[in-house]
């Protein structure tokens, strides 16, 4: 039907712009902002006035956002995570028990809570109540119990219980060796662990035939070129020298590094792992420009590849500053 009211252009379909139409006299779109007239003409000294004023009560209200903000509890205080795991260990015991293993996880998290927090005496007292409960429904030689009887183990350490510690982890291997078997990944696990432990004690003769059954377990397990292979040979490697044996740490080190070259090349942390060894060994037999000129590779590679801050730069650093003072 045509269009008949006055004025209107019949040729034009309804809802069609009219082309005498100007782009002024469109209605504006609900998205655009509209123009903001002011009532009254400010001069250039009110305008600036009113503009500190808006300022000020920006200001204001940020401080006031900040100081609310910062009286709230946050969840990344040590004490607000450890009373929210808390209260999650006490309800799952109470709808799921002691023993279900959603309990026992939450447990285990809260334990490392109370850890890293220093109270070893809470963790401690938690950890036992996790022993004893696998053990109750596990049994004594389970692999999860036994697990848990490990992680008993840096609690005791931190706690300076050194002794109750060691014949904790011994405890373990043996269990884990006749029930599990000499080359089970859990024994090898403890095996290491024991390693580790003796060579922070220096107590280098023992922790050397500890890190060569690791060495070679996982070299028939995984292969002679494995990463986890090579970081053992370098373990190794690393007791020799702290013996004093040097050129025979040379030589398993530099055999190690050029395994590590082959299957991984120059740009990979297995091998960077290797030459930081061969840094040590070449200072230690006195050749500080090698042993410098080693290191600052691996501080490089670890800049590229990480960043300055990362904390395996940072240990580089540390690493190449040692070597510059020895």
């Amino acid at each position: 039907m045509i269009n008949l009211q006055a004025g209107a252009d019949p040729f034009i379909e309804p809802g069609q712009p009219h082309a005498a139409q100007s782009d002024n006299a469109r209605s504006p779109s609900p998205e655009e902002t509209p123009d903001i007239t002011p009532l009254c003409k400010l001069t250039a000294e009110e305008a600036e006035h009113d503009y500190q004023k808006q300022l000020t009560l920006l200001a204001e209200q940020t401080a006031h956002h900040d100081a609310r903000k910062a009286s709230e509890p946050s969840l990344d205080e040590p004490n607000q995570q450890i009373r929210l795991l808390e209260s999650q260990v006490e309800r799952q015991r109470e709808v799921l028990g002691d023993s279900d293993p959603k309990t026992l996880e939450t447990s285990h998290e809260l334990c490392l809570k109370y850890q890293f927090n220093g109270q070893l005496e809470k963790a401690e007292e938690l950890q036992r109540r996790i022993i004893d409960t696998r053990s109750r429904h596990l049994g004594e030689s389970h692999p999860d119990t036994l697990r848990s009887l490990l992680y008993l183990t840096p609690i005791l350490y931190a706690k300076g219980e050194e002794e109750a510690a060691d014949q904790l982890q011994l405890y373990v291997l043996a269990t884990r060796e006749r029930v599990l078997g000499q080359s089970h990944a859990d024994t090898i696990e403890s095996v290491e662990q024991l390693a580790v432990t003796y060579e922070n004690e220096k107590q280098w003769d023992e922790a050397l035939p500890l890190y060569t059954r690791v060495q070679e377990v996982n070299s028939v397990t995984y292969g002679p070129d494995h990463c986890s292979t090579l970081e053992a040979s370098c373990a190794v490697a690393r007791m020799h020298r702290f013996r004093g044996h040097l050129q025979e740490a040379w030589r398993l080190q530099d055999a190690t590094y050029q395994i590590s070259m082959g299957k991984y090349g120059p740009d990979d942390d297995c091998t960077q792992v290797c030459v930081a060894e061969l840094a040590q060994i070449a200072n230690a037999q006195g050749n500080k420009e090698k042993a410098r000129k080693l290191q600052q590779g691996v501080v490089n590679y670890y800049v590229a590849k990480l960043g300055r801050d990362h904390p395996w730069t940072m240990e580089a650093f540390e690493d190449m500053e040692k070597l510059k003072s020895s």
